[in-house]
Parts: structure tokens; C-alpha cells; sequence
């Protein structure tokens, strides 16, 4: 697990690499919707899928961004942040593929959005 400095620590990004790998992304119009009261529902639906697709990896699930506040307008994607157990300390199977459970990501913590 990492340890509360490196969790914390600012990293400065190196200036010879470019964070657009593909080029930024085209400008697009964003529409703000009304508030829509299925927006928790989809959000249950999306959570759902998830923990059952990543088993016990999941550790929290979270509906978070504008759709996750009542009453608020926003665009109408459900931002999700998962939280999943540090794939090196793992031991088993992996839920997607029975296959043991190694990886060699780094990081521990993905968040996603979706517009589902």
C-alpha cells in the first residue's frame, strides 16, 4: 500500500512529455440538463455491474460530480469513483478471467466517468 507521503507528494510533470497522447481532444458543446431524479437509479445500476464484474477487488463505489447532487442541473454522465484493492497485494483469481490475480499497475485507485 502506498504510504501517506507518496499518496500525498506533488509531482511535477516532465515538460519533454506530451499528456495528450493522442492530441487533445476536439472542443465539444457541453448541455446542462435539469436535474433528473433517475440519475441515482442509474448510478445503482452502473455500481452494481461493477461490483459484480470486479468482486471483492471493489473496495468503495461512489456516485460523485453534479448528477450525485439532488435538485442540481448538470450534464447528464454519472461520474463513478472506484476504489479497488492493490492488484500486488491480491492473492486468488481475477474476477474477469479465473486467472491468478497479478498485475503490475502501479497505482491503486481509478476513477471513471460514464455517460450511460
Amino acid at each position: 500500500m502506498p504510504t501517506f507521503d507518496e499518496i500525498t507528494r506533488h509531482h511535477d510533470a516532465d515538460p519533454s512529455e506530451n499528456p495528450w497522447v493522442l492530441g487533445p481532444p476536439a472542443p465539444a458543446p457541453v448541455t446542462i440538463v435539469p436535474y433528473d431524479p433517475r440519475w441515482p437509479g442509474r448510478y445503482e445500476t452502473l455500481a452494481a455491474g461493477i461490483r459484480t464484474a470486479l468482486g471483492d477487488a471493489v473496495l468503495d463505489v461512489e456516485h460523485v460530480g453534479s448528477t450525485s447532487v439532488e435538485g442540481l442541473a448538470a450534464k447528464d454522465v454519472i461520474d463513478i469513483n472506484l476504489t479497488v484493492a492493490d492488484p500486488r497485494t491480491r492473492t486468488g483469481t481475477s474476477p474477469r478471467s479465473n486467472a491468478p490475480a497479478t498485475s503490475s499497475s502501479s497505482g491503486s485507485r481509478r476513477s471513471t466517468s460514464t455517460g450511460a
